[in-house]
């Protein structure tokens, strides 16, 4: 229940800033928008950033991802502008997550990623500390 919520609560989010609507939507629209997002998870599984951050822009442009996909997008497409070296779009990307979903520990290990990134390895270290104390299990880099 709470993953439908915030799920509901991301995508009024995304509806509200103008970023995704599924209104007047051509169906074949949504039908290539379904390829894309499996293309992209395919993409971001096997380590091929550069070919998910345009299919992320691709995505974008069209404007139809469905509110039951929407998390699982935002958190592909933070790890592809993570990789990418589009940090400050990956920023974004993670605090409209953070706003929307209740389910915190991807957001704080992408975070912690993104610290890295930038070379800040204190901040990398607090994010993935917050993961940890969701799951102590999780793994994260040592620093």
């Amino acid at each position: 229940m709470k993953t439908f919520i915030s799920t509901v609560l991301l995508s009024v989010l995304l509806a509200s800033s103008g970023c995704f609507t599924s209104e007047n939507v051509p169906e074949n629209t949504i039908e290539s928008t379904v390829q894309w997002l499996d293309e992209l998870q395919v993409s971001t599984d096997t380590g091929d950033y550069p070919a998910a951050y345009d299919l992320v822009q691709k995505i974008e442009k069209k404007g139809s991802v469905t509110s039951h996909r929407m998390i699982d997008y935002l958190l592909v497409k933070a790890k592809a502008e993570i990789e990418t070296g589009h940090f400050e779009e990956a920023r974004s990307t993670l605090e409209l997550l953070e706003q929307g979903i209740s389910e915190m520990l991807p957001v704080y290990l992408l975070r912690g990623e993104l610290a890295l990134k930038q070379g800040d390895s204190v901040g990398a270290r607090q994010q993935f500390t917050l993961a940890k104390q969701l799951n102590p299990s999780v793994k994260t880099p040592d620093l």
